[in-house]
């Protein structure tokens, strides 16, 4: 039942995206099974991501994100009251996919002494007009280690099939993994937030 609950979300979203519900419904049907598949993929294998915590709370999603993502920030605003109330967890997992300095600025995530003070900066900074997009300042030689643990995380969201961030990453009540790309509207989160395991 839940796991229907959230097909019908998501296909409700990509009707939002695309504006055509019965392409957006007949694709997301047909591809349902591999969806969920994809998703306790990365599930099984969460424990090998570099994540940072933002929240504490039973309820989790992680968050696959490049430093200097639009959609990622977004994603970030929109969750700060349900975050603060301990309404839900999110584990944020730095990728370097979208600039040349995200590389950079994932690595000044990993590697500081509070990566979620530094996450932190990151958004509370971000700055579309500027350019520079996240608000941390690049590490200019990223350790060996911090190296290995970004191919780390981009493996990981890649090797199930995914390639976009945000990709949130979730267990629903009922115990079933799925998977969302991109950033929701508010309305679907707040739904999906009563589902979560």
């Amino acid at each position: 039942m839940l796991q229907r609950r959230i097909a019908v979300l998501v296909t409700a979203l990509l009707f939002i995206a695309t504006g055509n519900f019965t392409t957006a419904a007949a694709e997301n049907l047909s591809k349902a099974e591999a969806r969920l598949t994809a998703a306790a993929a990365i599930l099984a294998d969460i424990k090998q991501a570099t994540w940072i915590r933002d929240g504490q709370s039973a309820h989790v999603i992680y968050v696959f994100f490049d430093p200097n993502c639009p959609a990622c920030h977004k994603l970030y605003e929109t969750l700060r009251t349900q975050v603060e109330r301990g309404e839900v967890e999110l584990r944020w997992i730095p990728t370097d996919k979208l600039m040349t300095t995200s590389t950079g600025k994932a690595a000044t995530l990993i590697e500081a002494k509070d990566p979620t003070e530094a996450f932190h900066k990151n958004e509370r900074n971000f700055s579309r007009e500027s350019g520079s997009f996240g608000g941390i300042d690049e590490e200019p030689a990223p350790r060996a280690d911090t190296l290995r643990r970004l191919n780390a995380n981009h493996a990981l969201l890649t090797r199930a099939g995914f390639n976009a961030v945000p990709t949130l990453v979730f267990r629903t009540r009922d115990g079933q993994a799925d998977f969302i790309r991109g950033a929701p509207p508010a309305a679907f989160l707040e739904q999906l937030l009563k589902e979560l395991e």
